[in-house]
């Protein structure tokens, strides 16, 4: 049999690299709230932040990694802000997350400790965004950074703490999130994990190497039909 050229479509090469990764949601296993007097509910998954009156509060949400097989690649957080959820006299705020040193189970208590409530501010900076000061409710998307993949990749399970940086601390209740109990009684609907994974671990291999893996498998190919 004589073969006078392989042609192999530059299409094919690109699904065969495309094929390497996969997205998906991972619905928040817990969501919550802290204030800054130690005062918190772990059994309320209302996840408000800001203030009310003179104190401060602030929100965490609670991830399961455990079923991921393979790299998180990219990674941002979906977060439900229900109608009526923004009370403040500014016209936008600042929202952002932050890593935390331990991760908040359903079953942890949290009531009466302030260092929870400094830990939920003051960790490394994963992500931020502004929200507008609207009636209606809207998802608030934010990407997440490097310093999150590399926490996550490492870890079966990552609490997120979140703060408002806005805040104008004069007494007045500014807040986001507010509500957010009320939207059902899942929490995990209102509040998910978008990510990309690599099923290898690795990176999507160099297109001289995905042609070499196209080559051999025509081979195998023209080698059954002899």
């Amino acid at each position: 049999m004589k073969i006078k050229q392989l042609i192999i479509p530059t299409m094919l090469l690109s699904s065969i690299a495309q094929a390497q990764t996969f997205n998906f949601d991972i619905g928040a296993s817990n969501t919550g709230w802290i204030e800054d007097s130690g005062n918190g509910d772990n059994n309320n998954s209302n996840y408000i932040a800001g203030s009310v009156g003179a104190n401060e509060y602030r929100n965490y949400f609670t991830f399961d990694l455990s079923n991921i097989l393979g790299s998180i690649t990219d990674a941002s957080i979906s977060i439900t802000l229900p109608t009526g959820g923004v009370l403040s006299g500014d016209t936008n705020e600042i929202f952002a997350l932050s890593s935390v040193d331990s991760v908040i189970g359903q079953n942890d208590t949290i009531s009466g400790n302030t260092a929870l409530f400094d830990d939920l501010g003051d960790g490394g900076f994963l992500g931020s965004t502004i929200i507008t000061n609207t009636n209606g409710s809207q998802s608030v998307v934010i990407d997440l950074n490097q310093e999150f993949l590399d926490e996550a990749n490492s870890s079966s399970a990552i609490t997120l703490g979140g703060s408002v940086i806005s805040l104008n601390r004069d007494g007045s209740n500014e807040y986001l999130f507010g509500f957010s109990k009320e939207l059902n009684d899942s929490q995990e609907s209102n509040v998910k994990l978008n990510v990309t994974v690599d099923p290898n671990g690795a990176a999507v291999p160099e297109p001289s190497s995905v042609a070499l893996l196209g080559l051999g498998s025509l081979g195998l190919l023209i080698r059954r039909r002899r």
